[in-house]
């Protein structure tokens, strides 16, 4: 099985636009040993300077997925978190802020336990080498690839 890792920031267009074109690539090329993806939120606070008009939507959606990511076993948000957070800050003018979300949590976060995760996850992805959004890594590779075809291309 195949572990893929995707690396993105909800504040960036770019990786909005792949992690919607992310499921189609991955059917459409039918890996007969399957294949696990990890969605890795990298929130940079300087990721996206000019989207200054979606500051408040993309730090309350920051903020409800690293509080979503805590309860879970591995820290990292599964895709209906990223769903949600992205569908928030590029999608739903009219839907209910992911704060409104929290009470369903199990865990109740503090601040300080999100902001401390937000920069642990930072943290390890500047250490395994993320400099570009979207990116991506497939298994134990060290190498990061760039783009959707790239993936693709890897993943054969």
């Amino acid at each position: 099985m195949h572990t893929i890792t995707l690396y993105w920031d909800c504040a960036s267009q770019a990786c909005w636009q792949a992690f919607q074109a992310l499921p189609t690539v991955l059917q459409a090329m039918a890996l007969p040993q399957g294949y696990r993806v990890r969605y890795w939120p990298v929130c940079l606070p300087d990721t996206v300077p000019a989207l200054q008009r979606h500051a408040e939507r993309v730090a309350q959606a920051q903020y409800w997925l690293l509080a979503h990511s805590l309860s879970l076993p591995d820290g990292l948000p599964n895709r209906y978190g990223c769903d949600v957070a992205m569908r928030w800050v590029w999608q739903a003018d009219d839907a209910p802020p992911p704060l409104a979300l929290l009470p369903t949590l199990a865990v109740q976060p503090d601040t300080a336990a999100v902001q401390a995760h937000r920069a642990r996850l930072a943290q390890q992805a500047l250490q395994a080498g993320v400099r570009q959004l979207p990116c991506w890594r497939v298994g134990e590779n060290p190498a990061l690839v760039l783009s959707l075809e790239e993936l693709a291309n890897s993943l054969m």
